[in-house]
């Protein structure tokens, strides 16, 4: 969009007016427009909220990034200032940034705006009063109340962006909504290496995103940082993520055999068979992923690796066992585990939730799912390898389970790896130094795991077909 084309002037202004009285507003403001600069309103302390526009001018699509809407998460204000400086010249887009929509919270270093408002709770979408004033989410008064929330909702009405990030603090992760293929958000977080999540947030009233998304269009998202300032080059990550989503949003979608083939990809038949795993077995978890991870959790959020193990014994049951047990491993509980063990005539058997950790392969347990194949370890890995690929029901069970998982949670086909090849997976650590010792699955055998896994997807999904269970 053109500086010409952006001009709000008094008509606009009145306009603007018009609508945010609706929401019980007693001024619009104005913008003003000077080249690539748009001031589009003030704050209740009279700063001037500035957007800045870079890239092309003259592109039909628009897009938007903001670095921070509460006056106490101002990470994201690097992002801003890198896409300002480097992505001048980003052709195919007009992206407009804006620093903060809160400058009074940035001064005062509060969440909340000089009203005392929480700006993220205060737009027209699912608002919901009475919450005490005195609460850091403080809705406001009545929906729109606020000059900065007016402010940025006449930007988003006058340019409409197909793409909307607001960065946050300080969940750590790209948020997804409950529902919906989220390609733009997922693609921004693999660009960036962030992790990402579904639904977190998503219960949230009167935010920006839930207005722009459900009133206006276009697909506006959040990106929560982290509580520490990012370095230089997790910056430019998240600059380089932003400028790809706001110039191809999700990017090229597969050819359309493709994507039927991966609707295809139907849930295995699996036998759910908890091991004991309560509240303190999760606290233990959550102790060993504090001393090793660095992050207190026995939750597993958004994993991004499949870790295959055979279980050196020859029965299902006896692997139960040895999970249920809980017997310290290596001086420290949880006792191993994994999420899921496959049986040698082909059932799956869920021991715990994949949405909960497992100890199963040292440096990974923070976001890898254990599957465990009941084998024998015999003369050595290589042949207990071999055992598992030569027996059908088996190993066509298993790599079900696996392609199943891995479209799930879009995993890719490299982090499907073996056990004896953890240390040197991208998203191996472990702060107290640990490694892996463990040979079942070499890479040679996971090599011809992965090639069983794409011939089955190849020959069981597509256009009128589905997937049968084992």
């Amino acid at each position: 969009m053109s500086g010409a084309a952006f001009r709000f002037g008094l008509a606009a202004a009145a306009a603007a007016a018009t609508v945010a009285a609706g929401y019980g507003a007693a001024t619009a403001g104005t913008a003003h427009v000077d080249g690539q600069r748009v001031t589009v309103g003030h704050s209740v302390d009279e700063a001037p909220l500035r957007a800045v526009r870079v890239g092309d001018p003259r592109a039909t699509r628009t897009a938007l990034v903001v670095g921070s809407i509460h006056g106490d998460e101002t990470a994201g204000q690097k992002v801003v200032r890198i896409l300002r400086r480097r992505y001048r010249g980003l052709g195919g887009v007009a992206l407009w940034t804006v620093r903060t929509v809160n400058p009074d919270g940035v001064a005062a270093g509060t969440r909340r705006n000089a009203d005392g408002v929480d700006l993220n709770r205060n737009f027209p979408y699912r608002w919901r009063g009475g919450v005490p004033g005195s609460s850091g989410y403080y809705p406001g008064p009545r929906p729109g109340s606020e000059p900065e929330t007016r402010a940025v909702m006449r930007l988003i009405r006058k340019i409409r962006p197909r793409v909307t990030i607001f960065y946050h603090q300080p969940w750590d992760r790209v948020l997804l909504p409950c529902r919906g293929h989220a390609r733009i958000q997922r693609r921004y977080a693999r660009l960036a290496d962030w992790r990402a999540e579904r639904c977190l947030g998503g219960h949230l009233r009167g935010t920006a995103i839930g207005w722009q998304n459900h009133r206006v269009g276009g697909t506006a998202f959040v990106v929560e940082l982290g509580r520490r300032a990012l370095s230089d080059r997790q910056a430019r990550l998240q600059a380089r993520a932003a400028a790809a989503v706001a110039r191809g949003g999700g990017g090229r979608r597969p050819a359309a055999p493709r994507a039927a083939a991966q609707e295809a990809l139907n849930r295995p038949r699996i036998d759910r068979d908890p091991i004991p795993y309560g509240r303190v077995r999760e606290r233990e978890m959550a102790a060993y992923s504090a001393r090793h991870y660095g992050q207190r959790a026995a939750r597993l959020r958004n994993p991004h690796v499949i870790v295959l193990h055979f279980t050196a014994g020859s029965t299902y049951s006896s692997a139960w066992n040895t999970f249920a047990a809980n017997a310290p491993s290596l001086g420290e509980l949880p006792g191993d585990c994994a999420q899921f063990v496959v049986g040698k005539t082909g059932g799956i058997h869920e021991l715990v939730p994949p949405t909960i950790r497992c100890r199963h392969a040292i440096g990974l347990n923070y976001t890898a799912i254990g599957i465990e194949m009941v084998q024998e370890g015999g003369p050595g890995s290589h042949w207990a390898d071999r055992q598992i690929l030569d027996r059908r029901p088996q190993i066509r069970a298993a790599v079900h389970l696996v392609a199943w998982l891995k479209q799930r949670y879009g995993i890719a086909m490299r982090n499907v790896i073996g056990h004896a090849m953890a240390n040197h997976s991208p998203f191996f650590k472990d702060l107290e130094g640990w490694r892996n010792d463990h040979t079942d699955w070499l890479h040679r055998d996971v090599v011809t795991f992965r090639q069983r896994l794409r011939r089955f997807v190849a020959t069981h999904t597509g256009p009128g077909k589905r997937m049968r269970a084992p």
